[in-house]
Order: C-alpha cells, then sequence, then structure tokens
C-alpha cells in the first residue's frame, strides 16, 4: 500500500507536465495540488482512484482555512495558525502580488517598446512560485520595473521575509515568533493595502 502523500505527488507532474507545480511548493506534502474547485489536478484524480481501489492511502492534503475573530496580538497561536495555513495566505499573497504588478505595467505600457512590453508582462506568471526559476531575460525586466515601484519592491521583499517563517529550520520558536511579530507590524503601517489585509487575514487564521 503506497502512501499517496509522498509516493505518488510525482505522478501529477508525469502525466500533467508542471501542472499545478507552484501549489506544491506551497504545501510540499499535500498528495492534492489543487486548491480551487476551477483547478484541474490530473493527479489527484488518480490518487483518489488507486485509494479506492486500495492501492493507495492519502495521508496528508492541505488543510482548509478556518477564520475567527481577529487576535489582539501577534502571539504563538498566530504563529502556529500561519504555518498550517500558509498555503492558502501565499496562494493570495501571490494574487495580490499579481494585482500591483499589473497596476505597474498599465502604468508604464506607453514608455515602453513593443519587445520590453512582452517580457514584462510575461513575467507575471512567475509571481507565484520561486523568483529564482525565472528566465534571465525576464528577470531583467521584472527586476528594473520593481526597483522603480516602493511598493512592488515592499511586496516583493516582505514575500520572502514571510516565507522564511516556516523555511527557517535552524530557529527558534522564540526567534520565528518575533521574526512574525515584526512582520505584522511593518505590513499593517505601511500604507500598502495588500499587506495590511494579508496581515489581518493572518491574525484570524483558527488552527
Amino acid at each position: 500500500c503506497a502512501d499517496a502523500s509522498t509516493n505518488l505527488w510525482p505522478l501529477g507532474l508525469v502525466i500533467g507536465g508542471e501542472e499545478l507545480h507552484n501549489n506544491h511548493h506551497a504545501f510540499a506534502t499535500s498528495a492534492r495540488f489543487s486548491a480551487k474547485w476551477y483547478e484541474v489536478d490530473i493527479g489527484w484524480g488518480y490518487i483518489r482512484l488507486m485509494s479506492a481501489l486500495g492501492l493507495a492511502r492519502v495521508k496528508k492534503v492541505a488543510p482548509r482555512p478556518r477564520l475567527r475573530s481577529l487576535r489582539p496580538q501577534v502571539d504563538d497561536h498566530t504563529l502556529q495558525a500561519l504555518i498550517t495555513h500558509r498555503y492558502d495566505l501565499m496562494t493570495r499573497y501571490a494574487k495580490s502580488l499579481r494585482q500591483a504588478y499589473e497596476a505597474e505595467l498599465r502604468a508604464l505600457r506607453g514608455r515602453l517598446d513593443a519587445v520590453e512590453f512582452k517580457r514584462a508582462r510575461d513575467a507575471r506568471r512567475w509571481l507565484a512560485g520561486d523568483l529564482g526559476r525565472m528566465p534571465a531575460e525576464l528577470r531583467q525586466r521584472f527586476d528594473a520595473l520593481v526597483q522603480g515601484s516602493g511598493p512592488l519592491q515592499t511586496l516583493v521583499a516582505m514575500r520572502e521575509e514571510l516565507s522564511a517563517v516556516w523555511e527557517r529550520s535552524n530557529a527558534s520558536r522564540e526567534q520565528l515568533l518575533t521574526h512574525l511579530q515584526d512582520w505584522c507590524r511593518r505590513a499593517e503601517s505601511s500604507g500598502i493595502r495588500q499587506l495590511e489585509e494579508m496581515s489581518l487575514r493572518l491574525r484570524r487564521y483558527a488552527i
């Protein structure tokens, strides 16, 4: 009997290419890549079928977010809730980042030639995943656009800081909590609507 959360997740990549690979990066141990009703997850369909036949066992999927009243302060419960619901938060963060990026594109449309504008526009699809994997010709235009926009630069930098909360395996619980408290404080005082919304949602997650 195979464990679908560890042994079978590559099946979706084999039969569907990259498919929903960014979702996998957000919650690597989930056997299901899809999170929205409109996302086609071929691998998950095969895993469900094999599970029904007794050939696989689904051990873990990304949890569905639950919200509660706003916590008055960022505490250890907030930290645990972020780690539990990081997939949902980073998916929403990517959407907000894409909206901010598209706003900058509209403002620059008349100042870029057709080739440069296309490169900048093509970079949008990388905003939900690892920017380090972006092709060099797209990354150059992307970096130039980000550097020219204070809010966009802050959004990109603070996304990396937030993801460090669950990626820093050598940090203590106290260090992670201090990091998160500082992040929320800066997000809510940034004057950037998307960051304020991310912090407030984070503080409403239920474990």
